[in-house]
């Protein structure tokens, strides 16, 4: 049986255009890069001294998680167990996750390792990552003049 399928000619405008938008939220938007799954929701922010990120990993125990800071990047690696199926019973809808997990973002600057802390409450991890002080902007006195100005380390 052939089918047919109805076009307009708008389809190709729709196209172009997401084509378009997925262009410009991969080339330009992103400022940390991702990897590995999108299994571990984050929210992502930066202040001026440190990054912010708090994951969600509920009914997870926290002495469980693997959690690494390298210069610029952020790992953290865990599993979420398959629950116990009591016998007998028919699941209509199972939506939690399960499995292992590993997710890796790289920030733009180095971090400072030795002072960044994390905090589990209530199911959500939370790190602060100060970053690195050679990475901050510094005042620099110019001599000879009665001015400051800013510099930023590359």
């Amino acid at each position: 049986m052939t089918e047919l399928i109805r076009r307009t000619p708008f389809d190709e405008v729709f196209k172009l255009n997401t084509a378009m938008e997925q262009l410009f939220n991969n080339a330009v938007v992103p400022t940390l890069r991702t990897g590995h799954s999108a299994s571990l929701p984050l929210d992502v922010f930066e202040t001026a001294d440190s990054y912010v990120v708090h994951a969600a990993v509920p009914g997870i125990n926290p002495d469980a998680l693997d959690i690494e800071i390298n210069d610029q990047t952020l790992t953290v690696r865990g599993e979420w167990k398959q629950p116990e199926q009591p016998q007998g019973v028919t699941y209509h809808v199972m939506e939690r996750p399960t499995g292992r997990f590993e997710r890796t973002l790289q920030f733009p600057l180095p971090l400072n390792a030795d002072a960044a802390q994390a905090n589990y409450e209530n199911g959500i991890l939370s790190f602060t990552l100060p970053k690195s002080e050679a990475a901050k902007p510094r005042k620099i006195k110019l001599t000879g003049q009665q001015r400051q100005i800013e510099a930023k380390a590359t």
